[in-house]
């Protein structure tokens, strides 16, 4: 479902994620909605079980609140291809995905991208003593969605979500190299793509 949310049936998933703050916190979403009463911030399972918010168990994989960087690029992935058909879908994959490049910055070091299994949703910390997980999608959220970079039908296609200038150089799409720029000129975006040759 979350690949195909072009369909407009899907969209009122964006505006789950826009007007309340069931999933969102400041790291982008949590792996349940904060209403239910199995979520639990760190990495333990509490709620009504054994297991209580006094004494709860410990476990090293939990999805009961914990930020999962997996789980939160499906969901990116799935907002993003909403856009076409969901005026909102833009702003609410700007906010979740700005907030989820900052996962990928040990303490805001912009000098070393790194990414860990998951984290808790309060204060960003991470539970995992795995560095570098690779369960992360930014780069193809970035190029597909942020920077609107795809292939449909056979032809490039380029359709950014961002209003922001920037350039991607040598894109190897459909074996061609592609070049993509997007300014702003007097108040007007122009977006240009080129081909190496």
């Amino acid at each position: 479902m979350l690949l195909d949310l072009k369909n407009e049936k899907y969209c009122s998933i964006t505006d789950m994620f826009s007007k309340t703050l069931e999933f969102l916190c400041d790291f982008s979403l949590t792996s349940v909605e904060k209403s239910c009463p199995m979520y639990w911030f760190d990495n333990c399972i509490t709620g009504p079980i054994i297991a209580t918010k006094a004494d709860p168990h410990r476990y090293h994989c939990c999805w009961n609140g914990p930020v999962w960087p997996f789980a939160v690029s499906l969901a990116l992935d799935g907002i993003g291809h909403s856009t076409a058909s969901d005026t909102n879908a833009s702003n609410v994959f700007s906010k979740i995905f700005s907030a989820y490049t900052e996962l990928h910055f040990v303490d805001g070091d912009r000098t070393t991208p790194c990414i860990f299994e998951h984290y808790r949703p309060t204060d960003g910390m991470s539970f995992s003593p795995f560095a570098d997980y690779f369960h992360s999608e930014w780069l193809n959220l970035l190029l597909k969605h942020w920077a609107g970079i795809h292939v449909c039908e056979g032809d490039v296609e380029f359709t950014p979500i961002t209003t922001e200038e920037f350039t991607v150089k040598n894109v190897m799409l459909r074996g061609k190299i592609y070049n993509f720029s997007q300014k702003n000129e007097n108040g007007k975006l122009i977006r240009e793509i080129t081909t190496n040759t």
